[in-house]
């Protein structure tokens, strides 16, 4: 039996593409902030004193807000996410900004309070004011254990029909009980991650331009795949039932950056949140994601990252390919960069091992306690089992500087100083061919000075007139746009109709 890699949530490490899982109401956003590094740790480096700080700081970079969506809501792409702003979205349901709208209706409204009962009616007014559509809808929490909600269903059988359940309704009955307890849906996360070949590049590599390059890579990468997502799922239904898909302004998201997976290991990804809301071009009312699209577009997604990723790359660092040697012949092949040999990738690769050699306990569990084999959806079930059985707690935040020097000294302790000096040879013999971008002059990304040392390549959306070459060692951090029509990383659709 072969590992159920059609389990999009471990994508991320066995085809290292795309994983996508819910984010539910209340509290389930709080992992993607709990990491943050604390402190205004800049993303974009306007000046040396940036740069020390971005590898200096503790825990992942601070989010930022991405998408079309934005225009309703007063927000721009590239700009810092705040913790207020996760809660009311993601937590609430309602605008980021919501306490500055709830604030601004009260006061416009306080000549209103006359008698008793006036100040509450007008602070409920102003919370749906704040609020993008509908509440999130409340449901009842499941407490009981499995065998207790079993019970109940075959008593209700005998109380209501006096007589034994049928062996349907018993399959009934074991169907009901093991379903958990729903919850209001705030959004969805996608997790884009390169291969792991690449993530050892950024890691290990001892010039800070190529892991530069290796990250603006997997940002421009991520662009396109939501940009795709925007084109081909960003939807909405209306009219009772929702039986009419709309076409929406686009989608309300926000990205966290993270440098490692559980074990402390080389693992480059970026959390795209994206909020269950989204603005109908029809009438301009917040709805709910159409998720069906969403879902059923996860993959393709994931293989537009996985595409435009190894075509920035190689036009930025000339890196070449090859086909992962245990890659099965019945599934899509796994390109790693050439040059990356296969134990060294697999040394830094023991988060997806112990999830694999759990699975496997877990399946032969399986077949003891059932003499049988399970199907494909107990072999999903399990594989997410294993996913959590394996999941170590959290360290203690380190900075990226710190995180560089530790993963190349374990590099060196299992291979030598001769491997990692191979090491970087996988990318060096075009480091001179890496070119700095401008941003284009139009994107409300990057501030001015961050544009300052950069050189136009004469191409489109790639900034105005030639610049000097950078003058200090920090300027060659500034990230350059991606090869995006318009110049800016998170802004690639039109808000209007297509």
């Amino acid at each position: 039996m072969s590992f159920p890699v059609d389990y999009l949530p471990l994508l991320v490490w066995w085809y290292a593409l795309l994983s996508l899982k819910k984010i539910y109401a209340g509290s389930g956003y709080l992992y993607l902030t709990e990491s943050v590094a604390a402190g205004d740790t800049p993303r974009v480096f306007a000046t040396e004193a940036d740069a020390v700080a971005y590898y200096n700081a503790r825990g992942n970079p601070p989010g930022v807000w991405l998408g079309s969506g934005l225009d309703g809501l007063d927000l721009k792409p590239g700009d810092k996410v705040a913790e207020e702003q996760m809660r009311f979205l993601f937590g609430e349901g309602m605008r980021p900004d919501a306490q500055r709208v709830m604030d601004a209706y009260k006061a416009a409204n306080a000549h209103r309070v006359r008698k008793p009962g006036d100040a509450e009616r007008i602070a409920e007014e102003a919370v749906r004011a704040a609020r993008l559509g509908r509440p999130f809808p409340k449901y009842q929490q499941v407490t009981a254990d499995y065998a207790e909600r079993f019970h109940r269903q075959v008593d209700k059988i005998l109380i209501e029909q006096g007589r034994g359940p049928t062996p349907g309704e018993l399959r009934e009955a074991r169907k009901v009980a093991a379903q958990k307890s729903k919850q209001a849906v705030a959004g969805y996360d996608l997790v884009f991650a390169p291969v792991k070949s690449a993530s050892m590049l950024w890691a290990l590599h001892d010039s800070q331009q190529v892991r530069a390059q290796v990250k603006w890579a997997h940002d421009a990468a991520v662009a396109e795949a939501v940009k795709y997502l925007e084109e081909h799922a960003a939807f909405t239904r209306v009219g009772a039932g929702g039986p009419a898909q709309v076409d929406t302004n686009g989608l309300v998201a926000v990205a966290f950056d993270h440098f490692d997976n559980r074990n402390g290991e080389p693992h480059l990804h970026t959390h795209v949140a994206v909020a269950n809301r989204v603005q109908a071009v029809t009438d301009g009312k917040w709805r709910t994601i159409d998720g069906r699209p969403l879902h059923f577009i996860t993959v393709t997604a994931g293989a537009v990252y996985d595409s435009a990723f190894r075509a920035e790359l190689t036009r930025r660092l000339g890196v070449e390919w090859r086909m992962r040697t245990n890659t099965r012949a019945d599934k899509e092949p796994v390109w790693e960069i050439a040059g990356v040999k296969d134990e060294w990738i697999k040394s830094f690769s023991s988060r997806r091992e112990g999830i694999v050699e759990r699975y496997y306990e877990l399946v032969a569990d399986y077949r003891n306690a059932h003499g049988r084999s399970p199907d494909k959806a107990t072999e999903r079930q399990l594989a997410r089992t294993a996913n959590l059985d394996t999941r170590n707690v959290k360290g203690t935040a380190k900075s990226l500087g710190e995180l560089n020097a530790a993963w190349r000294g374990q590099f060196t302790d299992r291979f030598g100083a001769d491997a990692l000096e191979g090491f970087q040879r996988v990318a060096g013999k075009s480091r001179a061919r890496s070119r700095r971008r401008c941003p284009d002059s139009t994107s409300s990304r990057w501030p001015k000075q961050s544009r300052r040392g950069c050189r136009s390549t004469g191409r489109p959306g790639t900034g105005g007139t030639s610049r000097p070459p950078p003058t200090a060692p920090w300027l060659s951090t500034v990230s350059p746009s991606p090869t995006t029509p318009s110049g800016n990383r998170w802004s690639n659709r039109s808000p209007t109709p297509r």
